[in-house]
């Protein structure tokens, strides 16, 4: 049995040089090929929550799967809705928080959001305060680490529709986000279907990087 990812990763810049991150959008992305949602008879209330923990149930399902059949054996766990702790102090509740090994300082947080809403493309929260913000500005999501990945959920299938519009959302909030001017939304080492955007922060650390990924609702994946 292989086993994939370390009990202690270093999550030195450049972050996609981790083979663990890439193990975790590996088993992201083939999670959500399992993910089966009906979107005319599933609730709007909450919709964004409901998607999540399904989509948590696909990873955990996915994960055991892979580890039961001697294919991987993994050093880190997925937690849906897990507080973010500052110090001693509740700062969040994350959508998904993956923990690495014994150190629980050693997370990556994931930050979920509807897309392509019916009459709103819903960039505005993609983001702002409760999106890259939550990185970047008041950077309760981001602190003590590098990195930390946002979840776009394309409630019309238009993947590239959402992808571009959150491209140009970033854009009009370069400065806000602690970005270069010429900072844009870019594709990254990790794997297919992977976008990064680079940071500054006022915290440490300075630099931050967010990993971007864009999922089809419509029809189920």
């Amino acid at each position: 049995m292989s086993i994939f990812g370390s009990p202690s990763p270093k999550f030195a810049r450049p972050v996609s040089d981790s083979q663990s991150l890439k193990e975790v959008y590996n088993l992201l992305f083939a999670a959500w090929e399992m993910i089966e949602i009906d979107l005319t008879t599933t609730p709007t209330k909450n919709l964004e929550n409901i998607i999540t923990w399904q989509f948590y149930g696909k990873i955990e399902m996915e994960k055991a799967r892979r580890t039961d059949s001697g294919e991987r054996q993994y050093c880190f766990s997925f937690h849906p809705g897990s507080s973010v702790i500052d110090r001693g102090k509740q700062v969040g509740i994350s959508d998904l928080q993956i923990q690495f090994g014994y150190d629980e300082r050693r997370r990556f947080t994931l930050e979920a959001k509807l897309l392509n809403k019916p009459k709103d493309s819903n960039i505005g929260a993609y983001v702002g305060p409760d999106g890259m913000d939550r990185f970047i500005r008041d950077g309760k999501y981001g602190i003590g680490v590098s990195a930390g990945g946002m979840v776009g959920y394309v409630l019309d299938g238009d993947v590239e529709k959402a992808r571009r519009n959150v491209a140009d959302g970033i854009a009009n909030k370069r400065q806000s986000l602690g970005m270069r001017s010429t900072g844009t939304l870019e594709e990254s080492d990790l794997r297919e279907s992977v976008y990064m955007t680079s940071h500054n922060r006022k915290q440490p650390p300075q630099q931050f990087t967010i990993y971007h990924v864009f999922l089809s609702v419509q029809n189920g994946n």
